[in-house]
């Protein structure tokens, strides 16, 4: 994980850190009784964990891709894939190009009018409460890759750094 985040170029960092983040808290491994190591203990350190344009993307983008799923039509499961000559509209449907976050926006807000009271109370509450599951979602991942899990240690230590160098400075005496 930390040799992809440092061999990515400014154009693609930004979307190898978005799809690490599921897996640097999904994985970990044990390391002794009662000591766990997850993966984004491993990453931490790295740059971009700090762009606030990096974590601004990566939410949108998972909000944007969880409305989505609300709105659009969930894909059957056939038992088998029909083969071009039996289904033409397979093929077709596997061509067509899934709708992007905005245009089901503009198609829902022409729809609202139509809904009736209940369903446009149901996807008022889908859609805040994938939001806020997003937000807390991220607000979890932003305290895992930013704040240092050995913070008292390692302020402790910049402490110490501070006073050997005032102690063998003559002007902070």
């Amino acid at each position: 994980m930390n040799c992809a985040l440092q061999s990515a170029t400014a154009l693609d960092e930004h979307s190898i850190a978005a799809a690490m983040l599921p897996l640097a808290t999904a994985y970990c491994r044990k390391l002794c009784t009662g000591v766990i190591q997850y993966a984004y203990m491993c990453i931490q350190e790295h740059q971009v964990w700090t762009s606030q344009q990096f974590w601004e993307a990566a939410f949108y983008q998972d909000v944007q891709r969880d409305i989505k799923a609300l709105y659009l039509p969930s894909p059957t499961h056939h038992q088998r894939v029909p083969s071009p000559r039996e289904d033409e509209e397979y093929i077709s449907l596997l061509k067509a190009q899934e709708p992007s976050a905005l245009e089901i926006a503009a198609e829902q807000m022409r729809l609202w009018p139509t809904l009736p009271p209940e369903k446009q109370r149901e996807l008022i509450a889908s859609e805040e409460s994938t939001l806020y599951s997003q937000a807390i979602h991220y607000a979890n991942r932003m305290v895992y890759l930013l704040l240092p899990l050995e913070g008292a240690g390692r302020r402790a230590d910049a402490r110490g750094d501070d006073a050997d160098r005032a102690s063998n400075s003559i002007t902070n005496r």
